[in-house]
């Protein structure tokens, strides 16, 4: 089970599973609340996927070409439809 899923777009490469701990550290040390479902559960609740540069434009173009009016396309941010999450992980496989 994941609670904190992270898709993130970077020119470097990053090792993910380092970045999912520096956010898990970030998020215990400034949200009680998420300190204490973490101790509850026993896990580090957070996943980041790093993807390709240029995904998230990718993933824009995509939606246009579908019909998709750019001026109402805002950046996913909390609670993507699951959709999105698998296309912008397929895209982010792709250079």
């Amino acid at each position: 089970m994941v609670l904190c899923r992270f898709l993130i777009e970077l020119k470097d490469s990053v090792d993910a599973e380092e970045m999912a701990n520096l956010i898990d550290e970030q998020l215990k040390a400034t949200h009680v609340s998420y300190k204490d479902i973490h101790d509850l559960l026993g896990w580090q609740p957070v996943r980041v996927t790093p993807l390709s540069p240029g995904t998230f434009q990718r993933y824009t173009e995509e939606k246009v070409a579908e019909g998709a009016s750019i001026g109402h396309l805002k950046p996913l941010h909390m609670n993507a439809p699951e959709a999105a999450i698998k296309r912008l992980i397929q895209l982010g496989k792709q250079t």
